[in-house]
């Protein structure tokens, strides 16, 4: 069957992902500044099995597919983790543009699945990860006991079953998905 292409004009920051027919693909150069912003806006929106493929800066890519123990991985990594499957697929040179851009362009694949969590429990997560990623280099129990009260940070980290002297970049995703659970559940 032959497929078809819509063009669609506007702001991709102000876009209706949600509203777009369920198979949709989108293949984008994205502008540099714009490029995560964008990203977040179609992880929170797209249903899952979308499939996207985005030029970025190759340090944006390197945050999206770092694994934990990274000096890379992070906020970032953890929540895209939550909505997708990401891989990187090729990296270019500066000299592959004219003009040549002063740093490294990667592409990446996204193919967004279904979330772990329902929608307040990704709220928690965001809550979480960046409570937890806020403080590089202090343990869970001190970078989240400062957002959520030391005896909070406790209770959730002894409820997941978490090192509460642990920190945040040597978390699986599954890890903070077991946070964002337990804080969800106990509510604001």
């Amino acid at each position: 069957a032959p497929h078809a292409l819509s063009v669609v004009a506007g702001d991709a920051l102000e876009m209706a992902w949600d509203r777009l027919p369920a198979t949709w693909q989108l293949v984008a150069n994205l502008p540099y500044n714009v490029g995560t912003a964008l990203l977040e806006r179609v992880l929170a929106s797209a249903p899952p099995g979308i499939r996207c493929g985005f030029l970025l800066q190759k340090e944006v890519v390197d945050r999206l597919v770092a694994q934990p123990g990274t000096k890379e991985y992070g906020a970032l990594s953890v929540l895209v983790a939550a909505r997708a499957a990401v891989r990187r697929l090729g990296t270019l040179r500066p000299g592959a543009f004219v003009p040549a851009p002063s740093v490294e362009s990667s592409f990446v694949g996204v193919e967004l699945r279904p979330a772990p969590l329902a929608q307040e429990g990704l709220a928690a997560l965001e809550r979480v990860v960046r409570a937890a990623f806020g403080q590089r280099r202090k343990t869970l129990r001190n970078a989240l006991g400062a957002v959520f009260g030391r005896e909070r940070a406790e209770a959730l980290l002894a409820q997941a079953g978490l090192d509460p002297a642990q920190r945040a970049e040597r978390l699986a995703p599954e890890s903070f998905f077991a946070l964002a659970r337990h804080l969800a559940s106990a509510g604001p």
